[in-house]
């Protein structure tokens, strides 16, 4: 191997070295980003089980470019909705007067337990239904 040829090596080398380390530097950056957000949803009590379910979530959020919270609400407002359906039930039955329904609650585009997880997960129902598409 001549001069020349082991120049032309070396910037290869580094130039692999300098890809691998920008790939590195973005996923730290994204593995900070997420972070950021699950300290925040964790304050809220509906992303009681992030931390059992964070790796389920941060990977789908990669795979379709979304959000934590968006990733948690496409993965489990359903569950969510069928959870809050069935506690809204025992409050309804405990309680004398039911369940009263929200005055925004819109028929048609989602069921009222959709409406419920959306409202709790601190989606717009619009969000909601692009999410619940996908």
């Amino acid at each position: 191997m001549n001069e020349e040829q082991a120049k032309e090596l070396m910037r290869k080398l580094i130039g692999q070295y300098e890809n691998e380390i920008a790939s590195l530097k973005a996923q730290q950056s994204a593995q900070e980003e997420n972070d950021a957000e699950i300290s925040e949803m964790k304050k809220n009590p509906y992303y009681s089980d992030i931390d059992s379910v964070r790796g389920e979530v941060a990977q789908y959020a990669g795979e379709h470019g979304l959000s934590m919270r968006e990733a948690y609400g496409a993965l489990y407002a359903e569950k969510k909705a069928g959870d809050a359906e069935r506690e809204g039930k025992k409050i309804g039955a405990l309680s004398q007067e039911g369940n009263a329904a929200d005055d925004n609650f819109e028929e048609g585009a989602l069921s009222h337990s959709e409406y419920w997880a959306a409202k709790r997960a601190g989606m717009s129902l619009a969000d909601y239904l692009k999410y619940k598409n996908r």
